[in-house]
C-alpha cells in the first residue's frame, strides 16, 4: 500500500511527543531555492521512510551490505523523479523531511556516480566517488554539539568545478553514533538525480562501490563518542575536489579539538537498539560546516525518549 506524504506527516506529528532523532531526506536544495518534495530526490519504500540502516539489528533487514544500501530501499529507479539540471560549482543541500533536524552526533558524507546513461534508470551499481565531508568542528560535546552537522536540517555541498558533464546520481549519508561503541551505527541517506551541464574535464576518484565500500569492522562505524577521543577517523575514499583523481583530499574535514569534556549521557548498552522517531525542530538551521545552533543530546530533553529492545 502507497502511503501519500500528508500520511507520512501525520504519523509523524502524532507520534513525536513519545520518541526522537530518526529522519530521511527529501527535498534538493539548489542555490538555496528549496524543490518540491522527491521532485528530485528518490523515494524508497520503506514501510516506516525514516528508519536507519545498520549492520546489526536492522529495521526490515536492510545493512550496509545490501545492494540497497546505495539509495535506500527501493530506490533502484528514479522513473517517478525529475533530474535537476545545475552547472559545476553549484551550491546543493539535501533537506530532511517534516521539519527534523539531525539530532545524533556523526559525521555527513556526500558521493555522486555518473549514470552511463538515463539516470532515471540507472540503479547506481558503478563507481562512486566522494565530493563532501564533515566530522569534528568544535570542542563541544562528542555526543551532540561537536559535530559539524548537529541540529542542522541538512546537507550542503558544492558540485566541483571540473566535473564531466553527464547525468548523476549524488548520494548524501548522514551517520548517527551514538550506538557505534554497539556496533550500531545507523546510516541516513537518500540520492538525488541530477543532471550536470558544461565542459568539465576532471577525472573523479578514488572510486569505490556500494555494498562495499563500508564493511562493519571498519573503525568510523565503531567510534565511541561516550568517551574522550577525539580524534574520528574518516572512512575512505578521499574527497574529489576536481582535477585529477590523485587530487582528491579530505579539506572538508575540520581540525578537531585536543580537548572535550565527558558526557554524562549513559550509552546503550551492546545488544540492544533504540527506536526513536523523527520530531520537528522549531528553528531549522541550513547546512555547512559550522556546529548550527548549540543543543544538548540529553535523555531529558522532552523530544527524546528511547525505547531498547
Amino acid at each position: 500500500m502507497r502511503v501519500n506524504f500528508s500520511t507520512v506527516v501525520a504519523l509523524l506529528t502524532s507520534a513525536a511527543p513519545a520518541v526522537h532523532a530518526h529522519y530521511f531526506f527529501d527535498v534538493l536544495v539548489i542555490d538555496g531555492v528549496e524543490s518540491k518534495h522527491i521532485e528530485y530526490v528518490r523515494e524508497n519504500t520503506r514501510e516506516i521512510k525514516y528508519m536507519p540502516t545498520k549492520f546489526k539489528n536492522t529495521f526490515d533487514n536492510l545493512t550496509p551490505l545490501s545492494t540497497d544500501f546505495r539509495c535506500n530501499l527501493g530506490a533502484t529507479s528514479g522513473s517517478a523523479t525529475d533530474v535537476a539540471q545545475v552547472a559545476p560549482g553549484t551550491q546543493l543541500a539535501l533537506k530532511l523531511a517534516v521539519g527534523a533536524t539531525m539530532q545524533h552526533p556523526g559525521p555527513a558524507f556526500v558521493y555522486m556516480s555518473k549514470a552511463p546513461g538515463d539516470v532515471k534508470e540507472y540503479a547506481g551499481d558503478g563507481d562512486w566517488f566522494k565530493i563532501h565531508q564533515e566530522g569534528l568542528c568544535s570542542d563541544g560535546e562528542l555526543t551532540s554539539t561537536a559535530w559539524c552537522t548537529w541540529d542542522k536540517d541538512r546537507i550542503s555541498f558544492q558540485i566541483p568545478t571540473d566535473t564531466p558533464a553527464g547525468q548523476y546520481l549524488v548520494r548524501a549519508e548522514h551517520v548517527g553514533l551514538h550506538g557505534a561503541h554497539a556496533g550500531e551505527a545507523e546510516f541516513f541517506y537518500a540520492c538525488g538525480q541530477i543532471e550536470v551541464t558544461g565542459n568539465g574535464a576532471g577525472v573523479p576518484g578514488p572510486l569505490v562501490q556500494f555494498p562495499g565500500a563500508y564493511q562493519p569492522e571498519d573503525a568510523s562505524w565503531n567510534f565511541g563518542v561516550y568517551g574522550t577521543d577525539r580524534d574520528f577517523p574518516m572512512p575512505e575514499p578521499a574527497v574529489w575536489t576536481g582535477g585529477g583523481s590523485s587530487a582528491g583530499s579530505s579539506t572538508t574535514q575540520p581540525t578537531p579539538a585536543t580537548t572535550a569534556p565527558v558526557s554524562s549521557e549513559t550509552p546503550v548498552a551492546s545488544g540492544t537498539s533504540v527506536t526513536e522517531t523523527p520530531v520537528s525542530s522549531q528553528t531549522p538551521i541550513a547546512g555547512g560546516n559550522d556546529t548550527g545552533k548549540p543543543s544538548k543530546c540529553s535523555a531529558k530533553k522532552h523530544r527524546r525518549r528511547a525505547h531498547v529492545h
